[in-house]
């Protein structure tokens, strides 16, 4: 490579080009975000049925054995982005097999840690319980949730591997399908096993992971047409699957050093006693909607992103990545405005408790500010992945949570137990962890290092 940094020419590139890419990302961002809003719906669908149906001691268990769950998952998540980005560098260079076959060991990757997570679950499921503090009855309902959901462990890892394929390929309707089918099937399943065949928690929890199951059914039938279609081999390759899981790595890193800071700030908060927990509850599902869609246009810049760096196209790459920015800022201001206006009023939805009003209401005023450093950080997280600075992303998010953990622990001696400590525990969260991801992102994203011709 040469040392000539390729500068975006704007006046030079055709308008009707640029609203082409402005469409693209829209479009793809919409086709994401209607993929993974379905997941919280299955969960809100769930939480509905179980509530109604066996009761408040088997809400409470799902909510232990869910969070278990979505740990062993949520840890797991670079399957996506680093399967997309992968698979759209070598689709935008033209190798295609080479693409397929990277896809295919990424898919084999996904099922063999979907084991092995799904094995440790079933093995540690009452010492992971146990950590939660459930109560004994509430304790036995959550073993039999997670060992009902084993197989969903198993198959939602290989549907993130089959998504990241497809979103490479820019296939994007084919899970967006998926995951309504697994929703619509979810439903009637839950509904079977909790009344006709009476198997309590542990009928939801393998509803669900039926659900999936026939999800992932789809998404390989679809997968292996590409396969197929290119005639590419089906059969995995031990160094390919190392070398899909290295790529990971420094996005698995990053993604444990956010659940750090995030159970770390838990922690804390749970020392202002109830009323703060339950409005960092509120605060969190306030925020869940905000956070998909903002995650929806970074997911949807990653395989473009990757796609223009296969074609050398580094011109391209700068002016996605700066449209993408301009998408999110005007989103980011949507939510604010409703944080803004709404932090007063948002918290009587959830509780008639007026102490729990009062923490909330600092949370959801702050995250008005949040979204904006926030988005920022989402766009550079799915950049840096889909040009391979992953390593530097890492870096940044360990700075990041040190930081935060340094200085929460400081202020924690001298914060007041009442809402006033509960906004001054947020705004470290957000100046500390997230601006110091967004502010070292800024810097990486001006040194032009990624756009080296």
């Amino acid at each position: 490579m040469s040392d000539q940094i390729v500068k975006p020419p704007y006046k030079d590139y055709p308008r009707d080009k640029v609203k082409l890419m402005r469409r693209q990302i829209i479009k793809n961002a919409v086709s994401i975000f209607g993929n993974i809003i379905v997941g919280p719906m299955v969960v809100f669908s769930d939480t509905v049925i179980v509530g109604h149906i066996l009761g408040t001691d088997s809400l409470a268990a799902l909510a232990v054995g869910g969070t278990i769950i979505q740990a062993f998952l949520g840890i797991f998540v670079f399957m996506v982005y680093v399967t997309s980005a992968m698979v759209a560098r070598k689709f935008g260079e033209g190798d295609i097999k080479g693409a397929l076959r990277f896809g295919v060991n990424s898919v084999y990757l996904a099922l063999g840690i979907g084991v092995l997570c799904a094995t440790i679950c079933g093995i540690f499921a009452q010492p992971l319980i146990s950590m939660m503090g459930a109560s004994s009855r509430v304790a036995e309902l959550s073993r039999e949730y997670i060992y009902g959901m084993l197989i969903f462990i198993i198959s939602q890892l290989v549907v993130n591997a089959c998504t990241g394929i497809l979103r490479g390929m820019q296939e994007l309707r084919v899970p967006v399908i998926g995951s309504v089918v697994c929703l619509v099937v979810n439903v009637p399943l839950n509904l079977f096993c909790l009344l006709v065949l009476k198997m309590g928690l542990f009928g939801s929890g393998v509803a669900s992971s039926l659900a999936t199951v026939i999800q992932v059914l789809l998404l390989i039938v679809v997968v292996l047409r590409d396969v197929h279609k290119h005639q590419t081999s089906r059969r995995a390759s031990l160094s390919g699957m190392m070398h899909s899981f290295r790529e990971g790595i420094p996005v698995l890193l990053r993604t444990v050093m956010l659940w750090v800071t995030i159970l770390f700030l838990v922690a804390l908060v749970n020392k202002l006693g109830a009323s703060g927990t339950a409005a960092l509850q509120i605060v969190d599902t306030i925020w869940l909607p905000a956070l998909f869609a903002m995650d929806s246009v970074a997911q949807a810049i990653n395989p473009l992103v990757a796609s223009a760096l296969g074609k050398r196209d580094f011109p391209k790459m700068i002016l996605m990545i700066r449209i993408s920015i301009r998408i999110e800022m005007v989103l980011s201001s949507v939510v604010a405005v409703i944080f803004l206006t709404g932090a007063f009023y948002l918290p009587h939805i959830f509780t008639p408790d007026t102490s729990v009003h009062e923490y909330a209401f600092w949370g959801i005023f702050e995250a008005g500010f949040i979204v904006f450093h926030a988005s920022f950080a989402f766009i550079m997280d799915a950049v840096m992945i889909a040009v391979k600075d992953t390593k530097f992303m890492a870096q940044q998010a360990l700075l990041a949570c040190v930081l935060f953990v340094v200085s929460a622990l400081l202020l924690q001696e001298v914060m007041p137990l009442n809402p006033i400590g509960f906004l001054i525990l947020y705004t470290s969260y957000d100046f500390i962890f997230l601006g110091t991801r967004a502010l070292t992102s800024y810097f990486r994203y001006r040194s032009m290092i990624w756009f080296k011709g």
